[in-house]
């Protein structure tokens, strides 16, 4: 009963909460169905203490609902540290094809998903076991509904001493995936194809780590600790789990499990520049201007490495063999 109290005494506050939000309903694509949020941008100021306060509802307003202002504050050393950076507000943005960050209305690299690749991380929860069967199973029903939900806050810091006012993005604005880059953009290419037995003994190029460990085990290195053992090798053979890939490429990183796509991380390099400014934020220290140069130099040329990792699973007998994404 006090729960369902509690609950009653928060629908004013929502009430409250939403009128005073001045945009309209997060973009979900297709609204006609069955479940659907789509809620307008929160944006929610912290003062200099750390003390958070939602389209004018202040902590003491939430005190009237039993809810403990506490909860909601930041700790004053990191809006400190958000100020000295000039960091004047963070953005998440989830919608039905991903879920977005921005920095002072520059994006960062965002997970991008579609039904498919939903359903394939469904799925991969329910064959690895991550889960116990039933809330595995719960999940793999919510999973593809997260699409339907459109949710928009942004946090707003107190403003450094000089600095000029950095407007919010525009919350009606259409996201959309960076073009493509040129492939003259990759200056390295790498791919690895780790084999594991049926005993669970790994090897790349044929070199196992048992070879690894008869050359370098005498000068302390483990290689065994490498290796997967003959009953996770049968477990991954009972749910037929034949490979998993792992590519990082211009445009992202991109995790296949059986040749199937999950959710996927979407960067450019305009987004890993934003990164790396942002991670310079934080390095202030005159001492630290070496490693703030190493950071603008590598962070934004990541993805000029082309990479690909496959490990494979033997294929349990009578299954047939599932080719390798892209093949």
């Amino acid at each position: 009963m006090a729960s369902v109290k509690r609950i009653v005494s928060l629908i004013p506050l929502f009430a409250l909460l939403l009128a005073g939000c001045a945009t309209g309903p997060t973009d979900i694509g297709e609204a006609n169905r069955e479940f659907m949020i789509a809620l307008p941008r929160i944006v929610v100021e912290i003062d200099a203490d750390g003390n958070p306060s939602i389209s004018g509802i202040s902590p003491q307003l939430l005190a009237l609902a039993n809810m403990d202002p506490s909860m909601f504050a930041l700790p004053k050393d990191l809006v400190d540290a958000m100020m000295a950076g000039d960091i004047q507000h963070i953005e998440i943005l989830h919608k039905n094809d991903g879920l977005f960050l921005f920095v002072n209305a520059k994006p960062l690299p965002h997970i991008a998903w579609t039904s498919q690749s939903m359903n394939t991380l469904g799925n991969t929860i329910e064959l690895f076991g991550v889960l116990p069967t039933d809330q595995a199973r719960v999940v793999k029903l919510i999973l593809p509904r997260v699409q339907n939900v459109g949710l928009n806050i942004a946090v707003k810091f107190p403003l450094k001493s000089g600095a000029a006012e950095i407007p919010l993005r525009d919350a009606t604005a259409k996201t959309q995936l960076p073009p493509p880059s040129a492939a003259s953009d990759v200056i390295a290419r790498t791919r690895f194809i780790l084999r594991f037995n049926q005993a669970g003994v790994g090897s790349i190029a044929g070199v196992s780590t048992r070879d690894l460990e008869a050359l370098f085990g005498s000068i302390g290195f483990d290689f065994r600790s490498l290796e997967l053992g003959p009953d996770t090798i049968a477990a991954l053979q009972s749910q037929n789990v034949q490979h998993i890939t792992l590519r990082i490429t211009l445009d992202g990183i991109i995790v296949y499990v059986n040749g199937e796509a999950l959710p996927n991380i979407v960067w450019s390099e305009e987004y890993l520049k934003n990164t790396a400014d942002l991670a310079n934020a934080f390095l202030t220290d005159p001492a630290l201007a070496n490693v703030r140069e190493v950071v603008s130099t590598i962070v934004p040329n990541i993805r000029r490495v082309d990479s690909e990792l496959v490990i494979q699973f033997p294929v349990t007998q009578g299954q047939q063999a599932i080719p390798l994404p892209g093949n």
